[in-house]
């Protein structure tokens, strides 16, 4: 959501619709990876960018996984 600059409704709104990739995970909430969100967004990894151990983002709830 923070990524994305939107609301929760509107982050499944456009899942939705498609605009949105499917989640990687859920546990129980939805979470995308690093990669599926660097994907979406056209950002490529640079060595700086710092990454959990599990390469996970941040899902819906706002909490790291």
């Amino acid at each position: 959501m923070y990524l994305l600059d939107c609301s929760y409704s509107t982050v499944f709104k456009r899942l939705a619709r498609g605009h949105i990739p499917a989640p990687t995970g859920h546990d129980p909430r939805p979470y995308w990876s690093n990669e599926v969100i660097r994907q979406h967004l056209g950002i490529s990894e640079s060595p700086s960018t710092p990454t959990s151990k599990t390469g996970h983002a941040i899902n819906c709830a706002g909490s790291k996984k």
